[in-house]
């Protein structure tokens, strides 16, 4: 194990962003690391990731980032896996 992984952990989080037509998006994108959330208040909530992927971003660009970077197993899940049938 390097030094590095010592002082950060060896788990990492990442976040995908994406579009849902149907509403208006309450996300903005700072930098790689945050994702910034306006809500029905207009108050900003800022949320920091080891790396952030925004809307525009193919699963392709993500899967090529992810394993060229990290030795990593990959589980994708999309919301609606999440959901009841």
């Amino acid at each position: 194990m390097t030094q590095l992984q010592e002082l950060r952990g060896n788990i990492r989080v990442f976040a995908r962003c994406r579009r849902d037509d149907r509403v208006q998006c309450a996300l903005t994108f700072p930098s790689e690391e945050d994702i910034c959330i306006t809500d029905s208040k207009n108050q900003k909530r800022l949320f920091r990731f080891d790396r952030v992927y925004d809307p525009d971003t193919t699963q392709e660009e993500v899967s090529k980032s992810l394993c060229a970077s990290h030795n990593c197993n990959l589980y994708l899940c999309h919301d609606n896996d999440l959901s009841s049938s």
